[in-house]
C-alpha cells in the first residue's frame, strides 16, 4: 500500500515538473490521506473508489493511520532533500538485461528484471531509492568476500536488492556512478538512506569495488543453481520465515535434486 502511494505522490508532481521541491512536496500534503485511503481500497478490494472514510472499519482505519504515517516519515526526508529530480518510477518494463553465465562449459544468458521504486537525481547523482518497512538494516558487512553469504551476521539483503537495481539500471540506461538508496521507515530519521560499514558511507570507489564484486558474486550464485550437479539444500544457517510454503520439505534432511 505505501510504495502506491508514494508511486502516486510523486507520479502526479511528476507530470506537472520533474523537479521535485520542498514546497511543492509540502503543498501535496493535504492529499495524502485521499491517497492512502485511495490505495488501501485498491489493495483490499481492487477498486480505488471502493472505500470512503466513512465505511472504512476499525482495522482498516489502523492501517490508514500505520501508511500515512510511513509516508510522512519518506516526505519529511524527501523534503530535507530537495530539490532533487524524478527521473522514473516503478518501471515495470523496461529494467531488463541479458546476463552472460556459463552452465556444463557452455555460455548462457539468463534474464534479470528489476522493478525500482523510484530513481531520481540529486546534485549531479543518480541515486536508486528502495522503500523498505521492515527491520533492514544500512549496515553492511566489512568482508565483502560474504556479500551472498545468508548465514554471516551483517549480511544484508537490502543491499543486494538494491545492487541488483543498480546493476540492471546502468546496464540499461549506461549511467555510471548510480547510488543505491534505502529508505528503511524505521532508521530513515536517524541515519539517512545511505549504506555504511563502521559508519564510512558506500560511496565513491568504495561503492565502486562492491559494484564489481557484486557482479561476481551474483554470476558464482547463477551459475550454481543452473549446475545440475549441485542439489537445492535448505541451508539451515538461515531462519524461515513464518508459515513458509517449503518449510516441511526444510525440516527434512533429504535433499532434492536440480
Amino acid at each position: 500500500i505505501l510504495h502506491e502511494v508514494m508511486q502516486w505522490f510523486y507520479e502526479e508532481l511528476k507530470q506537472e515538473n520533474v523537479d521535485i521541491t520542498a514546497d511543492r512536496i509540502k503543498g501535496k500534503l493535504n492529499q495524502l490521506a485521499d491517497l492512502c485511503l485511495k490505495a488501501l481500497s485498491k489493495t483490499f478490494y481492487n477498486d480505488e473508489h471502493f472505500l470512503t472514510f466513512e465505511k472504512t472499519n476499525s482495522m482498516e482505519k489502523i492501517i490508514l493511520q500505520i501508511v500515512e504515517d510511513y509516508a510522512q516519515i519518506i516526505l519529511k526526508q524527501d523534503i530535507n532533500t530537495a530539490p532533487f529530480k524524478i527521473i522514473e518510477l516503478e518501471n515495470n518494463q523496461d529494467y531488463v538485461v541479458d546476463f552472460p553465465i556459463t552452465v556444463d562449459g557452455m555460455e548462457k544468458t539468463v534474464k534479470l528484471q528489476g522493478i525500482i521504486d523510484r530513481i531520481d537525481e540529486k546534485g549531479g547523482k543518480i541515486r536508486i531509492v528502495d522503500y523498505k518497512t521492515g527491520s533492514d538494516t544500512l549496515e553492511y558487512m566489512k568482508n565483502t568476500e560474504n556479500l551472498f553469504d545468508a548465514t554471516d551476521s551483517k549480511f544484508n539483503k537490502a543491499l543486494i536488492q538494491t545492487l541488483f537495481y543498480t546493476y540492471i539500471y546502468e546496464k540499461r540506461s549506461g549511467k555510471t556512478n548510480v547510488e543505491p538508496h534505502l529508505y528503511t521507515i524505521r532508521k530513515l530519521k536517524e541515519e539517512g538512506s545511505l549504506f555504511h560499514s563502521q559508519k564510512q558511507p558506500l560511496e565513491g570507489e568504495k561503492l565502486n569495488l562492491l559494484k564489481e564484486i557484486f557482479v561476481i558474486k551474483l554470476k558464482e550464485t547463477l551459475e550454481e543453481i543452473f549446475n545440475t550437479d549441485i542439489p537445492f539444500k535448505h541451508n539451515q544457517g538461515v531462519i524461515l520465515s513464518y508459515n513458509e510454503f517449503y518449510e516441511e520439505f526444510f525440516r527434512t534432511t533429504s535433499v532434492a535434486n536440480t
